[in-house]
């Protein structure tokens, strides 16, 4: 039941935020006292505020990185003929790079309390910046027209 609610809830964030708000504050006053449910309200509306944004922003990189793959693919084709062994080379690169920025975001030696400290940031960024790479190498690699070359 509560795997139920969960994904009724991420369902209704965007188009019913209020509703969802109200549903997290009911589900939080079980087991917080009633008498808070001001302060309840203002943070778990902020904390699903953060949730929205943070969902928007890796959606616009996701878009992101398609395009810049997508148009990398297409200035590759016009300039250039492509093997089929490169394309498998760029996959491969492109998915160790998505490994690094993820075994890189895993980190726990620069974690502070609020999450919020100047190499936090930079490591978020860092995140960010590997993983449109190699997303928009793979895109690129997924559009890319190949030519099967003789082999000598």
């Amino acid at each position: 039941m509560k795997k139920m609610k969960l994904l009724w809830l991420i369902l209704f964030m965007y188009p019913a935020p209020k509703k969802c708000l109200e549903n997290i504050v009911q589900e939080t006053l079980k087991t917080e006292k009633p008498e808070r449910e001001d302060h309840i309200r203002e943070r778990e509306w902020s904390r699903l505020v953060e949730i929205r944004k943070s969902a928007g922003k890796s959606l616009k990189l996701i878009v992101v990185a398609f395009v810049a793959g997508y148009l990398a693919s297409l200035l590759l084709d016009i300039f250039f003929i492509i093997s089929e062994l490169w394309v498998r080379n760029l996959r491969i690169l492109a998915s160790l790079i998505i490994a690094w920025a993820v075994l890189s975001k895993l980190t726990k030696e620069i974690e502070s309390w609020g999450g919020k400290s100047l190499p936090e940031q930079l490591q978020a960024l860092l995140f960010r910046i590997m993983y449109c790479i190699g997303v928009s190498i793979i895109i690129c690699t997924l559009f890319l027209k190949t030519e099967t070359l003789p082999v000598p």
